[in-house]
């Protein structure tokens, strides 16, 4: 009797423990820089889609993974990435430096830190905002991206690096 018990456990065990995985890529990314101000840090516009399979679901992990060739770095300089979500829709039109500071949520969604590389490569932790998206508690407008040298001038990327981005940027969703 002890081992029905014991393999009924397991079984339950299995069963709750079984979680799906979807690899989404980005369906919008652009880069915005301030044109008044060199000195500001670029913008990373990013947007994804979450599937219908995973609305309502209980998400266990999202991150964002990318890599970025940045130039002009010291070798042993710390870079952070940092993501917040938009609070409206600004994909209506070409969107400038001032329209996305202007609906970008002040609360970040997850940053990363890593010792710079010639190809710095990012894992960002957007568990809660996902979660919150499948949950139907807030909207999915996307994300900005801040890229911020730690201690040093910031970072300015090229507007041209937003197709490389896309297509190397994964977002990894872990659910049940």
């Amino acid at each position: 009797m002890r081992l029905i018990y014991v393999i009924a456990f397991l079984m339950a065990l299995t069963i709750s423990a079984l979680a799906f995985e979807d690899t989404l890529t980005f369906d919008r990314c652009q880069i915005i820089n301030d044109p008044t101000d060199a000195s500001q840090p670029s913008k990373l516009v990013v947007h994804f889609q979450l599937p219908e399979a995973i609305a309502g679901r209980e998400v266990i992990l999202a991150e964002i993974t990318t890599r970025m060739g940045i130039t002009n770095v010291q070798q042993d300089s710390l870079l952070e990435l940092r993501f917040a979500p938009l609070l409206s829709q600004p994909f209506v039109g070409e969107v400038d430096y001032a329209d996305i500071e202007a609906i970008t949520d002040s609360m970040g969604v997850g940053a990363w830190t890593c010792r710079f590389d010639s190809a710095a490569y990012f894992r960002v932790d957007i568990t809660e905002f996902v979660r919150a998206v499948s949950q139907g508690e807030r909207d999915n407008f996307g994300l900005v991206g801040t890229l911020d040298l730690l201690g040093e001038a910031n970072v300015i990327l090229s507007e041209n690096l937003a197709g490389a981005i896309q297509n190397d940027a994964r977002v990894r969703v872990i659910y049940k």
